[in-house]
């Protein structure tokens, strides 16, 4: 199922003292939504229940954006864990190699 493209929001200037201010306000009064397939050619549902679908749509596109964020959340999360425990194994494999060089240099300093 379609939908007719239909504004979501038009704005109507109004003129208040020397300024035009713009006025926001739903299209829905003005430019029922029409759903293509569901009914006879040239029928227009209720627009309670067109928007009611319209709604509906837009929130699982959400929910799933929302999930698909908590995914790339998650993958990073366990990148960063696999990160650090490569790099603490490799300070522990260096570590003795440090603790020489750093005897070496006292031992070289206390001379």
């Amino acid at each position: 199922m379609w939908f007719k493209a239909v504004p979501l929001l038009f704005s109507e200037p109004t003129v208040r003292g020397s300024r035009v201010k713009t006025q926001i306000r739903r299209p829905w009064p003005r430019y029922p939504v029409v759903a293509m397939g569901d009914h006879q050619a040239g029928a227009v549902p209720s627009s309670s229940t067109a928007f009611d679908r319209e709604r509906q749509q837009l929130l699982s596109e959400i929910t799933k954006g929302v999930s698909d964020i908590a995914g790339s959340i998650e993958t990073i999360a366990l990148n960063a864990r696999i990160i650090s425990q490569v790099g603490q194994s490799l300070q522990l494999s260096a570590a003795p190699w440090i603790l020489l060089d750093e005897c070496v240099a006292g031992q070289h300093r206390s001379r």
